[in-house]
């Protein structure tokens, strides 16, 4: 797992550049960054955020929290995450829900629409 968990983290380091790049910030993290998970601890895409959060903090010098906002089929994160500024401090750690079934299911209802308003940056598991 310790393997893995580097290699992943290093694929998201690589990712974090080119959007630090793209948002033209002299250096990239300044601040915290939050790492929005869209459904409550103890489930996949929580253990994947907890597992490469302290890896990216090791390598980057700043602070990866995670941060568990549940509910609404992730759609309390994925619009939570929509309208926060589009500076790379808050991401969030998807899935098919938040990232694809969610926008059918909930047309009329979502502010966003996830194919769309987010910028992907990269594919984690």
């Amino acid at each position: 797992m310790g393997r893995f968990a580097g290699r992943l983290a290093l694929a998201v380091l690589s990712m974090l550049g080119a959007l630090a790049a793209g948002a033209q910030v002299a250096e990239y993290p300044s601040r915290t960054v939050k790492l929005v998970i869209p459904y409550g601890p103890g489930g996949a895409t929580d253990i994947i955020a907890r597992v490469i959060a302290p890896k990216l903090q090791d390598m980057l010098g700043q602070a990866f929290v995670v941060e568990n906002r549940p509910g609404a089929s992730g759609t309390i994160a994925l619009e939570m995450v929509g309208k926060s500024a589009p500076d790379g401090y808050t991401l969030l750690v998807g899935n098919v829900t938040t990232n694809a079934i969610n926008e059918t299911s909930f047309a009329g209802k979502l502010s966003i629409r996830p194919s769309r308003a987010p910028v992907g940056i990269t594919r984690l598991v």
